[in-house]
């Protein structure tokens, strides 16, 4: 059986519901995790805590790749550091001795049974596994913890590095690029849930106008949703609530089930087998409701662009200007 670390790094006052994401960790026994922090946490089980403040972390980035890169890395914050994934083969290299993957995550999230969704077969077949940030891996070689390096990506590493903006290069403005341009073995399909950015409420965008639920039981993750009058529902292999920060309600019972909403997450002892109990459920309320939600988010993206100085980082992500040199 492969040996896996995943490693997430998080600097300041962990999320409300971080106590669910480490649960969710224990019951992937197969699987270690590593997580990077300020925060007075321990370690237990297959959660690894290394404490560090995030100037020590910018120290350690700049010890490893300054010797293979040849200049100091910028990192103004701690959303910086997604754009460093690609290279925590080198960063933590001495953590990863003997592994044969490594990962990283982020900890908006919650893991549904790894043991359903990646199979060992695909560990064997492919190098890079996950196109996303909230949960990737990367073969624990030479090859693969280099391939930042490559050509491919829409921005290069050294202008990723030496800029305090975040160029998405874990994912689909780099890494992604990097293993399509140089045929690199590379695994996309991982079924999850990613809610939307759209709505202030918890949300897939195929279900912004659908009664729908998402539930966390003996270890899985659920979406429950109507279809017209019928009740359809699947298992996933983890839950991204792209930034919404939720807190737990009353004590965690991981014995029960726990419904995922956006502004909590709460026991419940029903179970999710008829309509009416979806809808009471559901956070939907009606499509004029969720049109008024939709609208209100999208201001909120305005404002976040260009009345918090936001406009330069809204450039290079999506207009991608002639000027740069990539």
């Amino acid at each position: 059986m492969k040996k896996i670390k995943i490693i997430s790094c998080y600097f300041g006052s962990l999320p409300k519901h971080f106590e669910l994401w480490c649960e969710s960790c224990y019951k992937n026994k197969n699987y270690d995790f590593m997580l990077v922090t300020d925060q007075k946490v321990f370690s237990e089980k297959n959660l690894e805590i290394k404490k560090m403040s995030f100037n020590e972390f910018k120290t350690l980035i700049n010890k490893k790749l300054k010797p293979i890169i040849g200049f100091n890395i910028s990192m103004d914050g701690p959303y910086k550091v997604c754009d460093y994934r690609p290279a925590f083969g080198i960063i933590f290299e001495d953590e990863l001795n003997g592994y044969d993957f490594w990962g990283y995550c982020d900890l908006d999230m919650i893991f549904g049974d790894f043991n359903k969704f990646l199979s060992q077969d695909l560990f064997e077949r492919f190098e890079r596994i996950g196109m996303n940030g909230h949960l990737s891996f990367c073969k624990n070689n030479k090859k693969i913890n280099n391939l930042f390096k490559l050509s491919g990506a829409e921005y290069s590493y050294k202008k990723v590095f030496k800029d305090s903006y975040s160029y998405i290069f874990d994912e689909m403005r780099g890494l992604n690029k990097i293993c399509e341009k140089n045929e690199i073995k590379f695994y996309k399909n991982l079924k999850f849930l990613d809610c939307s950015t759209k709505t202030s409420r918890l949300a897939l965008n195929k279900n912004l106008y659908t009664p729908e639920v998402f539930i966390y039981k003996n270890g899985g993750v659920y979406n429950f949703y109507l279809d017209g009058d019928e009740i359809k529902s699947e298992e996933f292999l983890y839950i991204h609530f792209s930034g919404k920060n939720i807190p737990l309600k009353g004590d965690l019972n991981t014995k029960k089930t726990l419904i995922i909403y956006s502004d909590k997450i709460i026991n419940v002892n029903k179970e999710l087998n008829n309509k009416e109990i979806i809808k009471e459920y559901s956070e939907f309320a009606n499509k004029y409701t969720e049109t008024l939600l939709l609208v209100k988010g999208i201001l909120k993206k305005i404002e976040k662009i260009f009345l918090k100085g936001k406009a330069k980082q809204l450039v290079i992500l999506y207009l991608k200007p002639l000027w740069y040199k990539y």
